[in-house]
């Protein structure tokens, strides 16, 4: 991700739980998994064109790598998006380059195994 402008402040807009419930015909019950995303920015008020380091952990981790995917795209323009992948505790972090004072980032991140996303905004 390239070099930006930093953010003041950090707004979460909404997350996104939703079951997985395979239906298949002639199926008559059906099993829920449902997983989580959880989100951890630092800092948290970030200065005009200071980076921000985003944590990102899964649960269930189910003990194995899993691949997300992540899409930034900021009122300047600024545009990215591709896979990360955590850890085998569901951990990952990558870092979203810092903003001009009064833009934001709007950020998602998906996790298509459970087909759930989180979803946020980093204002600068």
């Amino acid at each position: 991700m390239s070099h930006r402008s930093p953010r003041k402040r950090i707004i979460v807009l909404s997350a996104v739980l939703m079951a997985v419930c395979p239906l298949l015909m002639g199926q008559e019950g059906c099993q829920t998994t449902v997983g989580r995303i959880a989100v951890q920015i630092e800092p948290l008020n970030p200065a005009p064109w200071q980076d921000v380091t985003v944590t990102v952990s899964v649960f269930p981790s189910l003990g194995l790598p899993q691949t997300l995917q992540v899409r930034v795209v900021g009122s300047d323009g600024y545009f990215s998006q591709g896979p990360i992948v955590t850890d085998a505790d569901g951990v990952a972090s990558f870092v979203s380059p810092g903003g001009a004072s009064g833009t934001y980032d709007r950020i998602t991140i998906s996790w298509p195994l459970y087909n759930i996303e989180e979803q946020f905004e980093i204002v600068f």
